[in-house]
């Protein structure tokens, strides 16, 4: 039985969504329940599904609320392909390109396009301007509104009506006098009139794969605005924070058992994740280190991608070794390795090209993973089924992003999927450890039942005077000598008496003087070192008087 719980309503629901999965099911008579709890955000712009688009370089917000939205400057806008039209020259009164933004100029096109061959001969290496015309409400005039401004390919400068307004790195038609940088800025703007004629010089002669206004760029009022900043900054920080909690937690959980691997991979996968999440989303690196260099953060950005996935399968092969071979392990390592060193001794422009490749191996990666999953479901490994509902959730929330960043601009929820994955990864980790720990406690429990049963036989006070604590610790051969008397017991006349009784009658008789014996003996600070047959021979470390009084009490 599966019950699903949604929390929605009020101003919460605007931001926020909560959904609480029950599971419970019956086995072997024993009732086990599950409850899957995510907080996600349904979007991190609030309303933002209803932002409409530019056409032909117009963006018309007179109908828009800016007491409760925010905007995305998403659609067509006007295109000049390796030109640097001047601020001034717009509104253009020539006949335009249109070039759909956020995208890469590389890959981006538009079914307005009236000129241009629509993305096909432009690189990703080039510069461009970009145009929109943004039409704001009445009310808005003289004003303050406020941009989000994300990481642009690779540096730019906005201006609005002629004015400068933000920029990033430095633009240039050359190569060698551009200058690379990724931030993501708030500007502010006060608007003269209803009428923002926004324009965007954009240049990229360092990232060989993408180029242009390839990120989104927010419009709003100053506290929705800062809202959205807060939620994404938040969302990183939250991730951040649990995968580093993860990370040192497993690897303390390795020290104390070093002989379990799936923690040290599990504790350095989560570990290098939340590195990399420094240098993407919120680009937090940026701001702990403003002086980092773009291409630094590009090759740290790239290890992070090339290190977590040998970790990962690593962790796998940890898990399920059948279904994930030494073989599989050392092949994905070597390959990976490759990427690596090309990382680490070529610089961006050459090794960043090569990404689409290891992406293509990825995705193969993928595959197999889901089909040794499969399989290994099919032969019930334990944790099969958690590890595989985690896998697709993540895998589900990956090919989502895919499709919705083709239809608009969107808060991302691969970040999501991934705390999902990585925390049921955790819970695997979880009930191995529970079941490691039941064992551990059963084999306890057993031995203590063991050690009462040898009790029996091999006195505790004898175990003391080989300073042993258990019978388990006591290695053949091992001696101390101690001056002490020793008492002998036999039963008079014993053969005769066995010979007229039967063996049960002789196992009555015995047990029956044994048990009168042994208790007085103890009582004087002895034990009974052996049995023999009708005899007994007993030791006292106490000494001679405590002899002497039990054999007194015996007779």
């Amino acid at each position: 039985m599966a019950l699903l719980l949604s929390l929605t309503g009020g101003r919460f629901a605007q931001e926020y969504r909560m959904s609480a999965i029950l599971v419970i099911y019956r086995k072997k008579n024993r009732l086990k329940l599950f409850m899957f709890l995510f907080l996600s955000f349904r979007t991190i712009y609030p309303e933002s599904l209803k932002n409409p688009e530019a056409s032909a370089g117009i963006l018309d917000l007179r109908n828009a609320d800016f007491s409760r939205d925010v905007f995305n400057l998403k659609g067509e806008w006007e295109f000049f392909w390796m030109e640097f039209m001047p601020p001034e020259a717009f509104p253009w009164k020539g006949k335009p390109s249109y070039i759909r933004a956020p995208g890469r100029w590389n890959l981006s096109s538009s079914p307005a396009e009236k000129s241009g061959n629509g993305g096909k001969g432009r690189t990703p290496l080039g510069y461009a301007t970009y145009h929109l015309k943004v039409i704001l409400p009445d009310e808005r005039v003289g004003k303050p509104v406020f941009f989000r401004i994300s990481n642009m390919s690779s540096a730019y400068v906005m201006y609005i009506n002629g004015e400068k307004i933000s920029s990033n790195g430095r633009v240039s038609d050359r190569e060698d006098d551009a200058v690379p940088e990724y931030r993501k800025l708030v500007k502010s703007y006060v608007p003269p009139s209803n009428i923002m004629e926004i324009v965007f010089h954009v240049s990229n002669f360092a990232d060989p794969n993408s180029g242009g206004l390839w990120k989104e760029i927010t419009l709003g009022s100053e506290e929705n605005v800062m809202n959205v900043v807060k939620r994404a900054l938040a969302f990183d920080l939250f991730l951040l924070g649990v995968l580093i909690i993860m990370s040192f937690y497993h690897f303390g959980l390795f020290l104390l058992r070093n002989e379990d691997i799936s923690s040290l991979a599990f504790s350095l996968f989560t570990f290098v994740i939340a590195f990399r999440i420094l240098f993407t989303g919120e680009l937090l690196a940026v701001d702990m280190f403003p002086a980092m260099s773009w291409g630094l953060r590009g090759k740290l950005e790239f290890l992070s991608f090339y290190l977590a996935v040998p970790l990962f399968t690593m962790f796998m092969h940890s898990l399920f070794p059948r279904e994930f071979p030494r073989w599989f392990l050392i092949s994905v390592s070597l390959v990976c390795g490759f990427f690596i060193l090309d990382v680490i001794f070529f610089p961006f422009i050459l090794f960043a090209p090569r990404l689409h490749w290891f992406q293509i191996y990825s995705l193969l990666l993928m595959v197999y993973t889901l089909v040794a999953m499969g399989i290994a479901i099919y032969r019930k490994r334990e944790g099969s089924i958690i590890f595989s509902a985690g896998l697709l959730f993540f895998f589900a929330t990956v090919a989502f992003d895919i499709v919705v960043s083709r239809i608009g601009t969107y808060g991302f929820i691969t970040p999501l999927g991934l705390f999902v994955f990585i925390f049921s990864q955790s819970f695997i980790l979880s009930l191995l450890f529970s079941k490691a720990y039941h064992s551990v406690q059963f084999l306890s429990n057993r031995l203590t039942v063991t050690n009462k049963a040898f009790q029996r036989f091999v006195p505790e006070k004898m175990l003391a005077l080989l300073n042993k604590e258990d019978i388990a610790s006591v290695g053949l051969g091992e001696q101390i000598e101690i001056e002490m008397p020793v008492l002998f017991s036999d039963i008079r006349s014993f053969t005769e008496l066995s010979e007229s009784m039967n063996p049960e009658e002789n196992f009555n008789f015995l047990n029956s003087y044994l048990g009168r014996m042994g208790p007085i003996i103890r009582a004087h600070n002895g034990f009974i070192d052996k049995y023999l047959g009708d005899g007994i021979m007993a030791l006292f470390p106490g000494g001679n008087e405590n002899a002497l009084k039990a054999a007194l009490e015996m007779l």
